[in-house]
């Protein structure tokens, strides 16, 4: 059986999203709060503009074969060693990005909600659950994140909104009126995972038939967007109900400041912690992608073209993540590892990559010629006729 490779551009738009939006949600606002104080609104600011420029980058690379992944036209213009190596980055970086998130969310579930359980099996089961709906490719994939991940950002928008009662600290959320550079830069580097991800593009882009991948593109774009407004709406209501000082004292504000939301009489009475629950679905739509980029990436032609095949990487893949999350003590090395090796090594595959390809294949395009140019045909006598002739 073969594998189905299409998504619709509002598909495409959704993964992208999807393949950012649950990594830093559960630290986030509290880097930039710590490292700009008061110019923390305008560090989020420029969260998106780098985003979106290094976004651009990698759809400027995308069309130069909009029908192949990135890795499998890129050899026709770099050295074969240097695509191998670029291939080797990107699935150290995604099994990076993959179980980093497990953990921080395993350490969490078993902070608020499983004290008793052990962590191996809180990140077994959600792996498993990852490989589930990743289990026949992209097709079912996109389908099942279309409710996976739709309906718990609606649905903490909700919750989230019960919290403007609570608010306390809303002059903390005026921006300054002195832009420091400095702080407002380096909260920028710091809190840049919140857009961690994006470079599925480079294997997405491929599976949008060509007639709508303009289409696409501006989905994605706007889908950037809202979820920036997604993490404007959290910074406001973080910031403003537990203020910068004990924001930026704790390990998961978000998750603390939504343990407030308290409904008498309810059901679940503490309503806010099912903005967990619903984050926990979007940090799940968040590995199952990277667990098929992982895939997809490590073979660039795309060479897995059974199913068989498929599942017993896509195993592979989930038992790596697994046992590298369980390598982690607790909370606060996974910050180290964040910090000074996820972040410099991200920023600068975002950029440098996308911008090699594009600048090889502009001088490869710019000095190619024709070895067998054709032959020119010989240009018409103006003189007078031949005598012959007549």
């Amino acid at each position: 059986m073969r594998i189905r490779r299409h998504i619709s551009p509002f598909q495409y738009a959704l993964l992208i999203a999807a393949s950012y939006m649950g990594f830093g949600i559960f630290q986030f606002p509290r880097e930039l709060v710590q490292r700009a104080g008061p110019d923390a609104l305008w560090a989020l600011a420029a969260e998106l503009l780098w985003a979106l420029a290094a976004f651009r980058l990698w759809i400027a690379v995308n069309r130069l074969h909009p029908d192949q992944p990135v890795f499998g036209f890129a050899a026709s213009y770099l050295p074969r060693p240097v695509v191998t190596a670029m291939v080797a980055i990107t699935v150290i970086l995604h099994l990076g990005l993959a179980f980093i998130a497990l953990a921080n969310f395993g350490f969490l579930m078993r902070t608020y909600f499983l004290p008793e359980t052990p962590l191996f099996a809180i990140d077994a089961a959600f792996v498993l659950t990852a490989v589930y709906v990743a289990w026949y490719d992209i097709a079912p994939l996109a389908r099942t994140l279309e409710t996976v991940f739709l309906v718990p950002g609606l649905l903490s928008i909700f919750i989230g909104i019960l919290l403007i009662g609570r608010m306390r600290f809303g002059y903390a959320l005026l921006p300054s009126t002195h832009l420091w550079l400095l702080p407002t830069v380096r909260a920028t580097y710091h809190g840049a995972y919140m857009f961690f991800g994006f470079e599925v593009t480079m294997v997405l882009y491929p599976l949008v038939r060509q007639e709508q991948q303009r289409i696409a593109e501006r989905y994605a774009f706007w889908a950037m967007i809202f979820t920036f407004a997604f993490f404007l709406f959290g910074y406001a209501m973080v910031l403003g109900v537990e203020g910068p000082f004990f924001l930026t004292h704790i390990q998961w504000p978000t998750v603390s400041a939504n343990r407030l939301v308290d409904i008498e009489g309810l059901f679940v009475n503490k309503l806010g912690l099912l903005v967990v629950v619903l984050w926990g679905l979007m940090l799940l739509a968040f590995l199952t992608l990277r667990l098929w980029c992982v895939i997809h990436d490590a073979i660039p032609d795309y060479g897995v073209h059974s199913l068989p095949r498929y599942r017993i990487l896509l195993v592979i893949a989930a038992a790596l993540v697994v046992a590298a999350a369980l390598q982690i003590p607790n909370i606060a090395p996974l910050d180290v590892i964040i910090q000074r090796f996820m972040i410099p090594a991200m920023l600068g595959y975002l950029f440098l990559t996308p911008a090699v390809v594009w600048t090889a294949a502009f001088l490869v395009h710019r000095h190619r010629w024709d070895p067998h140019p054709p032959t020119p045909r010989p240009r018409a006598s103006l003189g007078r006729p031949s005598r012959r002739l007549l």
